[in-house]
């Protein structure tokens, strides 16, 4: 395994690669979430510094319905690399 990075080493936050990388990597969970519906899924996502995604809340068409409560546990599973920024929030609209 690589040794830790050293905190200076971190970017502050993940950069636009790393989140199309990290989320693009849920997609397919959250596509097969969408059974068959169709339609933008605006989803609120806060990441810790760790790379954990602590909370993800979906907005819009899907917002409080069992498919929104399935893209919000599949985009949980995201994982980014350390940044050195507490936490870092993003809204993404993933397209079903």
């Amino acid at each position: 395994p690589a040794p830790e990075a050293q905190p200076e080493s971190l970017p502050d936050t993940p950069d636009r690669d790393v989140i199309q990388q990290a989320l693009g990597a849920v997609a397919p969970a959250v596509m097969a979430c969408a059974a068959g519906e169709h339609g933008v899924a605006d989803v609120d996502i806060v990441i810790a510094s760790s790379g954990r995604v602590t909370t993800a809340t979906v907005n819009g068409h899907f917002a409080g319905t069992p498919v929104g409560s399935c893209i919000a546990r599949a985009v949980r599973g995201a994982r980014f690399p350390r940044f050195a920024q507490p936490r870092y929030e993003i809204t993404y609209p993933f397209h079903l």
